[in-house]
């Protein structure tokens, strides 16, 4: 995408941004996956949910990166990430790893979506925030719903990117006409 003023004109930007937007591959929605690895069934089924409706979901070790601090690949994915998944099984409810992804997706002002487990705490930093109750015995109804809801999300994303898109490209014209008289 091109975003300086140079040769090509403004033509260029704007058919950059037009194709940014309304493109092939527009920047693909992204929901990272906070777990226990002893919950790796329910892992793989909601990853799998998420990746058939087009969502790009990280968990992070189906992306493995030999040599790399497990932290600052973590902090770097959740960052980039729109949305933070919470799987609060009675596992991740205790796993430490959970808790730091938690603090650091609040951090980064990122949406977090708690899945609990009957009878699981949901803790000091996730209080308040609306959950969705999860049985894992049978988690399959509950994850192909959750699944549906991030797709919507994200659908609501996208559709106001393209208002966002309208109204830059109603100012850019109308600037473009108060600058062409001069």
């Amino acid at each position: 995408m091109s975003c300086g003023i140079g040769g090509s004109g403004v033509g260029v930007i704007y058919l950059d941004i037009y194709e940014y937007i309304y493109g092939d591959n527009p920047m693909p929605f992204k929901v990272f996956i906070s777990h226990s690895t002893r919950d790796p069934e329910i892992v793989y089924t909601l990853y799998n949910l998420l990746k058939q409706r087009g969502i790009e979901a990280y968990v992070a070790e189906y992306y493995p990166e030999p040599g790399r601090l497990l932290p600052d690949k973590v902090l770097q994915n959740i960052r980039a990430s729109d949305l933070v998944l919470v799987l609060l099984t009675r596992y991740g409810s205790r796993s430490s790893s959970v808790n730091q992804e938690v603090g650091a997706a609040k951090m980064a002002n990122k949406r977090i979506i708690p899945l609990a487990e009957a009878g699981v705490d949901v803790g000091v930093l996730l209080q308040g925030i609306e959950y969705v109750p999860l049985d894992v015995l049978n988690p399959v109804g509950t994850l192909n719903g959750l699944a549906s809801y991030v797709k919507d999300i994200e659908l609501k994303n996208a559709e106001q990117a393209r208002a966002a898109f309208m109204v830059f490209l109603i100012f850019f014209g109308l600037l473009l006409l108060a600058t062409s008289g001069k």
